[in-house]
């Protein structure tokens, strides 16, 4: 029987990842993927209980929830108590004596190791250990990383799989797609001004894909080499509703943003993610790893692939990005955004149905200053708002 996506919840946000992609076999979980940000190091034990199957998602967790949000086993004794959203034990619960501050699935898993309170609870859903243990395998795609996060990740899962074991012969297979890309960007300060235009933005919710096609860019000059050439966005698959208005869009292809005419390319660039801000109706997010054409050699936007040209727009982008230009502006980053001509969050009916519109795209430089507050409203959303921190500070790293 082929594995099958868990319903309910589509993701488990924490502010410095996310685990979603939540796939399920005979009522037993097969496959999540977990996408971090800058969490690696605090978020991996916590992300890969929430992958193998601490999660609503999963619906033999999700059968053991009552409406007061108490994890029961099949006798009815409580073994936890969540928090109101998303799937965490309250920090501000004892349960049979256990102060659930110190679990590591409490929403701030800092310096925290799984333990026999975690077991519990996944053998009362799954019983892994009855099941002669959880055997997990690691993909690893998305942005480099390195050997040492690997080990990291690595001595995770073997204490993971010891919990539950050691693995026999037949233990459970699990495999955990472990993603690294760069984080949420908080929304522009103003909309760009229009520089290309889609004739195509289209959401097929049966794929859960987003594509734009037959985007072409739009000059203030007819001169301008650039005018014309067409803009290539990469599809993105939808990851869920993260709160205020805000839905989460990855690009899970890792293809580039590229704008090109004939066989001349202008620029390329990393978009790893768009977030679509209902309020507004635009989509939006940084580029990063961005190539520009008419970049000086010793820049760090140069490549020397890229056509030999100079277009005012990609001019007016460079000179205020480049450290060596004189219009530098530092703490300036590159968005993408892209506009619908139609409400979208409305034609979609919020990403459950099929929707298409045109609309207008902007690509430029702006201040990383949210409106307002949005990181903040992303992660209050989900239930609470966690700090950033410095894992190497705890971690001696």
């Amino acid at each position: 029987m082929p594995p099958t996506q868990a319903w309910s919840l589509p993701y488990e946000f924490n502010g410095e990842a996310v685990t979603t992609r939540f796939n399920e076999r005979d009522g037993l979980p097969v496959s999540a993927t977990t996408i971090f940000y800058d969490g690696l190091l605090v978020y991996a034990e916590h992300e890969l209980l929430h992958a193998i199957g601490f999660a609503e998602s999963y619906r033999q967790f999700r059968a053991r929830v009552d409406a007061q949000r108490h994890f029961k086993d099949a006798a009815g004794k409580t073994l936890a108590i969540l928090t109101p959203v998303g799937t965490h034990v309250d920090p501000t619960k004892t349960v049979d004596g256990f102060n659930q501050a110190r679990s590591i699935m409490q929403p701030s898993p800092m310096g925290r190791e799984s333990g026999d309170f975690e077991k519990n609870i996944l053998n009362a859903a799954f019983d892994w250990s009855g099941q002669g243990g959880l055997k997990i395998d690691v993909k690893y795609t998305g942005k480099l990383i390195s050997d040492a996060d690997k080990q990291w990740i690595q001595d995770v899962v073997n204490r993971v799989e010891e919990l539950f074991g050691p693995p026999g012969e037949n233990a459970k297979q699990f495999t955990w797609d472990v993603q690294r890309v760069d984080p949420p960007a908080p929304a522009p300060q103003q909309k760009p001004t229009p520089n290309s235009r889609g004739e195509s933005i289209t959401y097929d919710a049966q794929s859960e894909m987003l594509t734009i096609k037959d985007d072409f860019m739009i000059a203030s000059s007819d001169d301008d080499p650039i005018a014309g050439a067409q803009v290539f966005v990469p599809s993105l698959n939808f990851t869920g509703h993260i709160g205020e208005g805000l839905y989460y869009f990855f690009n899970e292809s890792f293809e580039d943003l590229l704008i090109s005419k004939d066989d001349d390319v202008f620029f390329r660039g990393t978009l790893s993610a768009l977030l679509y801000d209902a309020t507004q109706n635009y989509f939006y997010w940084t580029v990063e790893n961005a190539k520009i054409a008419c970049a000086p050699s010793d820049s760090i936007f140069f490549d020397p692939g890229l056509a030999d040209l100079s277009s005012s727009l990609l001019n007016d982008i460079l000179g205020v990005l480049d450290p060596g230009s004189p219009a530098y502006r530092a703490g300036q980053r590159l968005y993408f955004t892209y506009q619908p001509d139609i409400d979208f969050a409305l034609a979609s009916l919020n990403f459950t149905q099929d929707a298409s519109s045109g609309g207008f795209n902007g690509l430029y430089a702006s201040d990383p200053i949210p409106e307002p507050s949005t990181l903040v409203l992303v992660i209050a959303g989900i239930g609470m708002l966690i700090g950033a921190k410095k894992a190497g500070e705890r971690f001696g790293k």
